[in-house]
């Protein structure tokens, strides 16, 4: 309630209350407690919430509730010393008008209003809290309107939020009655069109709420005059509702009188205020306006209500009950308690929907109780509806202590909660514990279910909130069906002490489920268990879930001696591998201890006589010679690094470091830290106000940022202009790479002069984070001056220095650049003031480098429990943080010598106090070792100890230096490998050579002693998951053997615990690659030796394809390597990089098999070459690539290709159940004899499948969407077309007759209705009305189900447009082959044959165009006649290419042709580019003439995937041509698949493959139509995605022609504050200044952010934009925002003036 805006007044407000408590202990004991509990505060919570909670429990469930009930006059004392005088009176006027507002609050406010206070307690303590804010502060509602306030510390948008914070429309409202003229003048200023004043929500909303005519007057006038600002617009609407119900009228009135359902907005605020308008409905304009007209009828004629509450229409009763609960909730109660008393079962449903806008419990569950209650003992499918609908209103908490409190509030004593144990008791049978489904309900757009877990879980609600009901034994059978869970924290609430037998055996049953078991686990130990029922505990060692066995184990060796020998025995003898190997790990855990006998436990053992691989390694490790080798054998634990060093002061600095004579190193100091800076303040400051009035100078300039492409102002932004990794936090930028660059470098030249002043400069403007006194006072004594003081006072004063910029400033970035660019030749000085900084701190005490950390904090459980900040901690003070980074710089072996012994130097200062740094690397450690400055301990010790993120850390670090990346993309040091300074660091190959052996043996180390556990997890089980790489068939061998018949973990990520022995081994495969070493032969005979069976190595082929090369020659199964590939692509999780290897087996693109799409010809030929048995193998082991849904549909397809379904039984089924992997399968099921007929059948039933559609929501219509795609898809495919573009014409055509009718003009009413298709093609409906042709279809003939019908077959024909286009434009591309029959039969298809008529065919060497089975030409005289008259069916026609018009000689005449008859051809061909070969290119086997072109690789990708280009593994980017088996790839050096994160690459070479072979092609052997297109292709990249150049879409010409139309428009609305640059139209406004970029339309404010701007529909725009000239939306949109803050005075949408600074 009372927050203060948080810390940042915390004193003051400590002053505040002690102030008012002592006052208060003149009052009497009443008033005394008021503000004691006003001012009890929980965590994270204001004051006065516990108390505000306390007064809403206390009127929960009463009746008639008056303001004085909540707040009576005897502690109006305690009120009047919280607040004032003069609020008290306030607060009590306020308080008696609350019955005329709505109580409902948040999106689900449906403007109800109620008599009882009790509604009213969450708003009244609203208002209290700001009249005491109010006097903390010491201002008033007008103060705060009218922005007569100074409060001081604060600023920038926390003024602004505390300003909003005390905005409270209540209290406008009541000033504004109460007749306050500054308020009510100032809100009608703001109100007026034209004025600069403004608003926010509050103070609009308090129109509403407020009784002054005028002022609602006035907001209706805005509403009408909103004009193009959609956002004030909506804001108005959604704020109308909040007010007295005399006010919304008025406003409801205005929106119904002058059709503003038009607009979107009130649309929106139309469902918000009657929670009837549904995104799923079919029609929602009509639906809109049917409300409308009932709400409009309801106020004229109130009384009207009543009569729609007899009505069968559920619309019509639910507004009914909607608005009686606008004008009193008690009212409305009353209505519906009299519709439960009818018999419609359907008007009972729909009174459930009604309590959802009460947003009160009681009334909800009073209702709801009753109801079930009556339907109970009635006919069981009508209940069950009820219960459907009414149960979520119930409102029960599922468990923990305070949800029992609650629950107990939900029944009146403990016989109703017993009759309702019984009742839902009597559901579950009902339903038969499975989830029930209804649908539609109430509504046609509503489903609802009921869920078996939500029925149990009301029983166990009922038996943990009512323990005197003893109903625990009665409940235990509805364990199975309440969910997995939540059943422990049932168990924990019912069965922590056991009472019986029963209840005992139930919680040791529940040890083995998976998420129950550690409950059970501390229940079994808290009662002593354990002993009692060893034998149950040992049997569910019988399963293999990590945790079950780690519970189960534990509780076996907590017994004694005897027992776990007894246990072991038992386990050990049993027939379940899993028992004996839990036995063997239980040996295993105690074989150390004394009292347990070597021999006894040998004896044991011996019982296994045939023992399997993992026990064979466990009893290796018992009876064996195997050791597990102990870290101190390792290293020297102790090992501690000293290095003794004295600082010496020097005049010129020696090549070597060396030791005094006594051993210690000499640390020479060529610079005081307390001279760094040798400018003063004033000096400082005044040289960033110079760089700040140079930036201002060009705060204008345009320059063109690498990443976006488009033009962008200095004043908006100081980006990189070249595109590169960590676009905009990359903080090695160079200054090239920036706009100005020469600019800035005359700055240094003449202002700054040299490196000491900008180094000065760098480190004043660093982030000066952190409000640590003491660090200050330390860096202060250290460098002799306050560069903070210095630093807050550019901040403060000088606008380019501010951080508006995603947390950076624009000069910040200027000077980091400068100081990038100077510093390779200035690193002697920076290292040499990092070392004096360094020594400074150093010679001071250890407590004046840390700082406690607060527990609670969030640094606290962020730093993994540490207790201390250190001064060169992030967020901290940055000088000391700089210093200590750049000591990494070092530059030679003195350097680095010194620089690891001054880091040594503060770990060691530290020693005594926890915390979180890192101080050397290591690079570092390693560089030592190599040089004999530290031993291997330190590096090995750094590895091995620590917790287990810091291993994981250190491990993952270690790979990434070494250039291993992780297999599942981790994102861990991603780009450690790519930085280039860590790379060219000094020593980096040597370091990194010690780093490898060392590192990998830790590695080694760890997976050796994993391989040998048991259950039981390691030492060092949680640093496994950081491994990335290990190598060798050795490797591979023993974790084969460790995993033994365990299954592999399916999933390529883990979560939560990853130390079980499965998660472990299974990581270790996916991570175990073939070494150098490793052979075919090697390969052969060390898998000969051992057990592994071929199903387990065809399961590790599937899960680490790595060794798929090898397992293929070892088993010699003929197809191996297709039939795994082809199981990996139609998983649907197809790793990224095995796109290129999938190319060569199948054309579909990696982005169909992802969506579900079937290659039957890789099918058949992989089943075929593997044979039903050795196919059936992998289709059993493919489950291990991806989860088990994809596996399912995978074997749907191939149940469907084999024959195994039936056609009638399949659609049987899509018909009941909407499988959406059998609707793809069901294309693929072999067709009958009559081929053509069949699939006709299939595509009508896939067709009606996706028309049924519409009925579900817009995420359900997707998916089936996409089904349906993916089926046509299949279909094609096994019918013989190419692609489903042929496959939808061939059935479109054979369907031709069926939509015939739609061509011909039907009457309808009195109107004409019919499909024309125009010469293009190009389907539109035709309306006509006495002989004239209508702009659109009337609103009343919408609905009519012709028109419905006519619409859809509109769109499938303009769909079919789309396709066709696209299709031809393929078919030339590649050469497709056309019959003269199926031309024939393509020209009697409307859409398509327009577009084959304007296209030029070849047949043989004929060219011509195609026209009724002839093709017409040019003759040898250049005359156009028919050159072919009868085309026979069987002739073979292709799309003539560019390179056939050039062999022609008659290319010219096309293209005169096509002119003089102004055709539009559906896409390029005859104005198609050609690419040939040069004679230079053709006896080379790669082409390069387009070398060293630099593109924008996230371009580059997105468009060459448009013209069916792939991204290959390894190579790059390829086009694959599958009939002329050519594969077009082309080189540049990036990383594809991450093209986001990388530099502009540049193109190198273009080369050819043969596809079979993979060897490349020459040139000439490429045929010319294969190399013209991949030609076109890459000058298509090189033209639009070269780097520099902006977004197509926005290109310069279209950005100049949008300048010259704006510029045009701002001369005819008479604008004289707009001006132009190339691509900016810079603008003047009253407020502030702006500049809208006329390419994206986006809007800066000058030294300012973005302004985000809510664009109006473009249907509600207006006639404004008719002389626009152009029809273009986004010119349009971008006109509309020059005018609208060209006037920017005019503004009122509060969304965009609380975003102008």
């Amino acid at each position: 309630m009372l927050n203060f805006y948080g810390i940042k007044f915390t004193s003051q407000v400590n002053d505040f209350i002690s102030k008012i408590k002592i006052e208060a202990k003149s009052l009497d004991r009443d008033n005394q407690r008021f503000i004691e509990d006003i001012f009890t505060k929980k965590n994270y919570h204001g004051y006065g919430h516990i108390f505000q909670e306390t007064i809403t429990n206390k009127f929960a469930k009463r009746e008639n509730v008056k303001f004085e009930d909540i707040f009576p006059q005897n502690i109006h004392p305690a009120l009047r010393l919280l607040m004032g005088e003069k609020y008290l009176e306030n607060f009590i006027q306020i308080g008696k008008k609350f019955p005329k507002y709505p109580f409902s609050m948040g999106y689900g406010r449906r403007m109800v209003r109620s008599q009882n206070y009790r509604n009213y307690i969450d708003k009244i303590f609203y208002v209290l809290g700001t009249f005491v804010e109010y006097n903390f502060f010491n201002v008033t509602a007008k103060d705060i309107i009218t922005g007569n306030y100074e409060f001081k510390g604060i600023e920038g948008w926390d003024l602004k939020n505390l300003i909003s914070s005390l905005e409270n429309k209540y209290i406008i409202a009541n000033e504004i009655d109460n007749g306050n003229r500054e308020i009510i003048d100032y809100i009608n200023e703001a109100l007026t069109s034209g004025s600069s004043k403004n608003i926010n929500y509050e103070t609009l909303s308090a129109v509403f709420v407020s009784e002054n005519k005028a002022l609602l007057e006035m907001a209706g006038k805005l509403l009408l005059a909103a004009q193009r600002q959609e956002g004030l617009r909506q804001q108005i609407c959604e704020t109308m509702d909040g007010g007295t119900q005399e006010n919304f009228e008025y406003m409801f009135k205005i929106i119904y009188d002058n059709d503003l359902i038009r607009f979107s907005s009130v649309k929106r605020a139309l469902g918000t205020w009657t929670g009837l308008v549904s995104p799923n409905y079919d029609n929602p304009e009509t639906v809109g306006k049917k409300e409308l007209e009932i709400i409009n009828k309801l106020i004229d004629k109130p009384k009207y209500a009543d009569e729609l509450l007899k009505s069968d229409d559920n619309v019509e009763v639910y507004l009914a009950l909607w608005y009686k609960a606008s004008k009193n909730i008690k009212t409305a109660i009353e209505s519906m308690e009299e519709l439960l008393k009818v018999s419609k079962i359907h008007t009972k449903l729909l009174v459930s929907y009604n309590l959802d806008i009460f947003q009160d419990r009681i009334y909800q569950r009073k209702i709801v109780k009753s109801v079930i209650k009556e339907y109970s003992e009635k006919d069981d499918k009508d209940f069950l509806k009820i219960v459907v609908c009414y149960l979520e209103y119930l409102g029960y908490g599922y468990y923990g202590s305070t949800a029992t409190k609650t629950n107990r509030q939900i029944f009146d004593g403990i016989d109703e909660a017993k009759e309702f144990f019984e009742i839902f008791k009597k559901i579950l049978t009902l339903i038969d514990n499975k989830d029930k489904k209804f649908g539609p309900i109430i509504f046609p757009w509503l489903s609802k279910t009921i869920y078996k877990h939500s029925i149990a879980t009301v029983l166990f609600m009922i038996a943990c909130s009512y323990p005197e009901l003893k109903l625990r034994d009665e409940i235990i059978p509805y364990f199975k069906v309440v969910d997995p869970y939540s059943r422990s924290n049932y168990v924990k609430l019912l069965f922590s002490k056991p009472e019986n037998e029963n209840e005992e055996l139930l919680v040791v049953k529940m040890l083995g489920e998976a998420n129950v078991t550690d409950t059970s686990n501390k229940i079994i130990i808290a009662n002593n268990l354990a002993a009692k029922y060893t034998k149950e505990i040992e049997d569910t060692l019988r399963l293999k879930t990590s945790d079950v066995r780690k519970n189960a184990i534990s509780l076996i060796l907590s017994l004694g001696t005897p027992q776990i020998f007894k246990s072991a025995e038992n386990l050990v003898q049993a027939k379940n591998e899993n028992k004996r190997l839990a036995g063997l790990d239980i040996l295993t855990r105690v074989k150390d201890k004394q009292e347990f006998a070597k021999e006894k436990i040998e004896k044991i053992v011996a019982i296994i006589k045939e023992p399997t691989d993992p026990e064979k390694i466990l009893i290796e490790g018992l009876v064996g010679k195997s050791k597990t080798v102990e870290t101190s054998e390792l290293y020297d634990i102790n090992y501690s690094p000293n290095f003794p060093y004295e600082v010496k002061d020097v005049k010129k600095l020696s090549k070597k470091i060396v030791k005094n004579k006594d051993g210690k190193y000499i640390i020479e100091s060529i610079i005081d830290a307390k001279s760094i800076f040798s400018k003063n303040a004033d000096e400082l400051y005044e040289l960033a106000k110079k760089l700040n009035d140079l930036i201002v100078k060009y705060e204008d300039y345009e320059y063109t940022p690498g990443y976006t492409g488009e033009k962008a102002l200095l004043r908006n932004g100081f980006y990189p202009i070249v595109k590169r990794k960590n676009y905009y936090y990359n903080t090695n930028g160079k200054l090239d790479e920036y706009p100005l660059a020469d600019v800035w470098r005359e700055f240094y030249k003449n202002e700054i002069k040299n490196f000491s002043t900008l180094y000065q400069l760098y480190l004043t403007v660093e982030e000066v984070n952190g409000n640590v006194d003491k660090f200050t006072t330390a860096i202060n004594e250290v460098l002799g001056t306050s560069p903070k003081v210095i630093a807050r006072r550019i901040l403060k004063d000088l606008n380019y220095a501010s951080k508006k910029y995603y947390g950076s400033s624009i000069m910040k970035k200027i000077i980091d650049c400068l100081y990038i660019e100077y510093e390779d030749k200035n690193k002697e000085y920076i290292f040499e003031t990092s070392k004096a900084i360094i020594i400074g701190l150093l010679n001071r005490k250890a407590d004046d480098l840390v700082t406690k950390v607060t527990k609670n904090s969030y640094n606290y459980r962020y730093d993994l429990r540490k207790e201390y900040n250190t001064i060169f901690s992030f967020g901290n003070y940055s000088i000391p943080r700089i210093a200590l980074n750049y000591l990494k710089n070092y530059y030679n072996e003195k350097t680095f010598i010194e620089s690891i012994i001054l880091k040594l130097a503060i770990e060691k200062k530290l020693t005594g106090y926890e915390h979180r740094e890192d101080f050397y690397s290591l690079l570092d450690i390693a560089n030592a070792i190599e040089f004999g400055v530290l031993e291997k301990d330190c590096l090995l010790k750094r590895l091995l100890t620590g917790n287990a993120q810091n291993i994981q850390d250190n491990i993952r670090a270690m790979y990434n230096l070494i250039g291993i990346k992780s297999p599942n993309n981790n994102f861990y040091y991603n780009d450690y490998d790519n930085n280039e300074k860590t790379r060219n660091s000094w020593n980096y190959e040597n370091a990194i050579k010690v780093l490898e052996k060392y590192g990998m043996g830790v590695v080694y180390y760890i997976v050796d002693n994993e391989l040998k556990r048991g259950d039981t997890k390691t030492k060092y089980s949680e640093a496994i998951v950081a491994i990335n790489k290990i190598e060798g068939t050795d490797y591979l061998i023993k974790i084969l053997q460790a995993l033994g018949k365990e299954k592999l973990v399916r999933s390529g990520y883990w979560y939560g615990d990853t130390t079980s022995k499965k998660e472990v081994l299974s990581h270790l495969l996916k991570v175990c690659y073939p070494s150098q070493k490793d052979t075919l032969k090697t390969f052969k005979d060390k898998i000969k030796k051992t057990d592994i069976t071929e199903e387990r190595l065809v399961e590790v082929a599937m899960y680490a394809s790595q060794w798929i090369e090898f397992i293929d020659k070892f088993l010699k199964w003929k197809g191996f390597t297709s039939g795994c590939y082809y199981f990996q692509a139609h998983m649907s999780d197809v790793p990224r990089n095995k796109e290129g290897m999938i190319a060569k087996y199948s054309p579909i693109s990696i982005e169909d098999f992802e969506a579900g799409a079937f290659d039957i010809d890789w099918f058949k030929d992989a089943y075929k070459q593997l044979g039903k048995t050795h196919f059936d193998v992998l289709y059993d082991s493919a489950k291990y690539i991806t989860d088990g849904a994809k596996h399912s549909r995978a074997r749907k397809f191939a149940d469907a290709v084999l024959g195994k379904m039936k056609l009638k039984e399949v659609e049987k089924e899509i018909i009941a159940k909407r499988n959406k992997d059998l609707v793809a399968s069901y294309s693929l099921i072999p067709l009958a004899k009559n081929k053509i007929k069949d699939a006709v059948n299939r595509y009508k039933f896939i067709q009606k499948f996706l028309k049924e559609s519409k009925q579900f929501g817009a995420q359900r219509r997707a998916s089936e969407a996409k089904a349906v795609e993916v089926s046509l898809e299949n279909l094609s495919r096994n019918i013989g077309y190419s692609d489903v573009i042929r496959l939808t014409w061939a059935m479109e055509t054979e369907m031709i007759a069926e939509i015939e009718k739609y061509f011909k003009p039907k009457k309808i009413q009195d109107y004409k209705i019919n499909i024309e298709i125009d010469e293009l093609g190009q389907s539109s409906i035709i309306c006509e009305k006495d002989g004239k042709v209508l702009k659109s279809l009337p609103t009343k003939l919408k609905k009519d189900k012709y028109i419905e019908e006519i619409k859809a077959v509109h769109k499938s024909l303009k769909d079919q447009y789309s396709r066709s286009r696209k299709m031809l434009e393929q078919s030339m591309e590649d050469g497709v082959k056309f019959y003269g029959y199926e031309l024939k039969t393509l020209s009697t298809n409307p859409v398509v044959a327009p577009l084959i008529k304007n296209l030029v065919f070849k047949l043989d060497n004929v060219l011509g165009y195609y026209e009724d089975n002839k093709l017409i030409g040019f003759d040898k005289k250049s005359k156009k006649v028919t050159l072919i008259k009868d085309i026979d069916k069987d002739e073979l026609l292709t799309i003539a290419h560019p390179f056939d018009l050039f062999n022609s000689k008659q290319w010219a005449l096309y293209q005169q042709d096509i002119l003089e008859r102004q055709i539009k051809q559906p896409f390029k061909q005859v104005f198609r580019e050609l690419y040939i070969k040069t004679k230079d290119e053709l006896k080379m086997d790669k082409s390069r003439r387009y070398a060293g072109h630099q593109i924008q690789p996230t371009k580059t990708v997105a468009l060459l995937k448009t013209r069916r280009w792939v991204v290959d593994d390894y190579d790059g980017l390829q086009k694959v041509y599958y009939k002329e088996n050519i594969i077009a790839k082309m080189y540049a050096m990036t990383d594809w698949f991450s093209p986001a994160e990388v530099e502009a690459p540049t193109i190198e070479d273009i080369v050819f493959y043969d596809r079979k072979t993979f060897e490349p092609l020459t040139i000439n052997g490429v045929p010319n139509l294969v190399f013209s297109e991949v030609m076109r292709d890459i000058d298509l990249v090189v033209s639009v995605a070269h780097v520099g150049d902006v977004d197509p879409e926005a290109s310069q010409s279209t950005i100049e022609m949008r300048r010259a139309i704006v510029e045009f428009n701002t001369k005819l609305f008479k604008l004289k504050n707009v001006t132009f640059t190339e691509s900016h139209a810079l603008i003047k406004g009253t407020r502030a200044e702006y500049s809208i970029h006329l390419g994206s339309g986006i809007i800066h404010q000058k030294t300012g952010t973005i302004i985000n701007v809510l664009p109006i529909h473009s249907q509600h725009r207006g006639r404004i934009f008719l002389p626009f000239i152009d029809e273009d939306p986004k010119t349009a949109e971008i006109m509309s925002k020059v005018l609208l803050f060209a006037q920017d005075e005019k503004i009122k949408d509060i969304f965009i003036l609380e975003q102008i600074i």
